[in-house]
């Protein structure tokens, strides 16, 4: 049973409309892949966000149909980048907030209202849909004196005895432009890239947003008082991803052991303006940071964690 429930799920999908003509042909029922034509979103690749959904919405509403209550049926990677995108964009992904044909489901809101989130299967690779379940229902096509999906004998072979479950179901997808699909969706996922919501006299609309820098962290805290020994800046953080890589400029500071005033390094330090230090022997018990500036795709200056110079070696 759990294979003829797959077997209708995938054909609710993707099934192709065939009328049999002769007896020994099979009827086949129109999926909604196929059935939906009015309102075919291409995304050449591009991950499916918050405003391609909002595009979906919109082509259904421009063809006078209803757009509350639609779902977006798409699969794993797809739901996890349009939660992504849309915490990206200032929303939240609300999780169970309405029940449809007894199914609890995410939501997300759009400019042109809320659109429910389910992950859905049987679906091709890049492929997603924007459905008004209300008007989608299964069709029985019952035998006289017999229903629909019953047990039936078949012709015996010598004297074993076999069955087969014999039932007829299409789909009433309803108006095929109450829907929407979005194909060729880029497969991987995409980290977003800064992006906000804002409102403005009650229009959405989106504005990009640098990053900002929140911290630096250098690679060790303790280095020996060594020409030859280093010290570098190993990783820099943001608030949110930058859309490019920014650019990024260094500059280190010295003070004393005991001391709380930071100074500029100088070119008589090498390295003192890139993101590694050489460390001076005659610095020993002092303490270097490094100021780190960002431009470009980020914005923001922070000062590193503090390495201290060991103590000098005797001898």
């Amino acid at each position: 049973m759990e294979k003829i429930k797959r077997d209708i799920e995938y054909t609710y999908i993707n099934g192709v409309y065939n009328k049999a003509t002769a007896d020994n042909e099979v009827n086949k029922t129109r999926g909604l892949i196929p059935a939906i034509t009015s309102n075919a979103i291409d995304m050449s690749g591009e991950a499916l966000g918050l405003w391609d959904i909002a595009e979906g919405v919109k082509s259904v509403d421009e063809g006078n149909a209803p757009i509350d209550g639609l779902v977006i049926w798409a699969n794993a990677t797809t739901l996890f980048q349009i939660n992504a995108d849309a915490v990206a964009n200032g929303l939240t992904v609300v999780p169970a907030s309405r029940e449809i044909n007894g199914i609890k489901l995410s939501s997300v809101i759009t400019p042109l209202g809320e659109v429910f989130l389910m992950k859905g299967e049987c679906l091709p690779a890049g492929t997603a849909l924007l459905l008004n379940l209300s008007v989608i229902a299964p069709v029985l096509q019952p035998v006289p004196g017999k229903g629909n999906f019953f047990l039936e004998p078949l012709a015996k072979a010598g004297a074993g005895q076999k069955y087969q479950i014999f039932g007829q179901v299409g789909l009433d997808h309803g108006p095929e432009w109450y829907h929407a699909k979005f194909t060729n969706i880029n497969t991987g996922f995409v980290r977003p890239k800064g992006r906000n919501v804002y409102v403005n006299g009650g229009t959405v609309g989106t504005v990009d947003v640098d990053a900002v820098l929140t911290s630096a962290k250098l690679n060790k805290n303790t280095v020996a008082a060594d020409d030859t020994a280093t010290v570098a800046v190993s990783k820099v953080n943001y608030n949110i991803v930058p859309g490019t890589d920014p650019s990024l400029t260094y500059l280190w500071q010295i003070r004393a052991k005991t001391g709380t005033t930071w100074t500029d390094l100088t070119a008589s330090y090498t390295g003192y303006n890139t993101s590694e230090l050489t460390v001076k022997a005659a610095d020993a018990e002092k303490h270097y940071r490094c100021k780190v500036t960002a431009s470009g795709s980020a914005t923001g200056t922070v000062y590193s964690d503090e390495c201290t110079v060991a103590a000098a070696s005797e001898g």
